[in-house]
């Protein structure tokens, strides 16, 4: 495991699609620092009697790693003549899969966001 998380990117050509997979592979500071700072910042709200804080704190924190542990970190765009299907981890609590037909997409473009706007497709 590195020091800094990486991301790998692969294109896998099958006989009737094209498919493009993204992995995000933590390394040692995202491991150890998230829950460090997370669990700091809790301990600092259960000192100072902030009780219900501390509760909704460590709440949240559970629910983002557990979400982060189900959706893994992999993503997946499939590219075929009838369908364009993303799986994996879209960023999303509960979707984990986004097909849209052929006949829906009527063009593709890369928007590079702005100012509060996010990248994409």
């Amino acid at each position: 495991m590195d020091l800094l998380g990486r991301t790998e990117f692969n294109a896998i050509e099958n006989p009737d699609s094209l498919e493009f997979s993204v992995v995000r592979k933590d390394g040692w500071l995202e491991t150890v620092l998230g829950p460090t700072v997370a669990a700091v910042v809790i301990l600092m709200f259960w000192r100072a009697d902030h009780v219900i804080i501390a509760a909704f704190a460590t709440l949240s924190t559970a629910a983002y790693f557990v979400a982060n542990w189900i959706h893994g970190p992999e993503a997946r765009l499939g590219v075929s003549s009838d369908e364009l299907a993303a799986r994996g981890n879209l960023h999303s609590l509960c979707k984990t899969e986004l097909r849209l037909s052929a006949i829906e997409i009527d063009s593709l473009r890369f928007d590079r966001g702005g100012e509060g706007d996010e990248s994409g497709l």
